[in-house]
């Protein structure tokens, strides 16, 4: 039996690179998952390459309503089970060379989106009677 059977996965920052290879493991082994992206159309293109277990949403991590569109995508597969907040994004320049706006869109993916994210999953998850973050 596939250990991830019967499982439900919300996977932030699917469309590529370490989100995809957790969304192709995931599935690999038995799970669905809900590809969570700003990145349209490689989320939609890995969607249709994964087939029936996987599906796209665009998922503005930053946004509460992006999150309750990501959750009611998940439970349409099955129960929440898993929340894989992979989003994230990285500016490499020295601080004097960083604008307010820059760290701010750090600051609203890398710790408001993952709030965001944790409290969005947390009453499907406890109403399934558990969920692994």
């Amino acid at each position: 039996m596939k250990r991830l059977a019967g499982k439900t996965a919300i996977i932030t920052g699917g469309a590529r690179g370490m989100g995809e290879a957790t969304a192709r493991l995931f599935v690999e082994h038995g799970a669905q998952v809900v590809i969570g992206d700003v990145l349209e159309a490689e989320g939609n293109a890995l969607a249709d390459e994964l087939g029936q277990h996987a599906t796209f949403v665009r998922l503005d991590v930053s946004s509460e309503a992006d999150w309750a569109n990501a959750v009611a995508a998940a439970e349409k597969l099955g129960t929440l089970n898993v929340l894989v907040n992979n989003a994230a994004i990285m500016r490499m320049s020295a601080i004097t060379d960083t604008t307010v706006d820059d760290f701010m869109q750090i600051v609203q993916v890398n710790q408001l989106g993952t709030f965001l994210g944790i409290r969005s999953v947390i009453a499907p998850m406890k109403a399934a009677g558990g969920g692994s973050i």
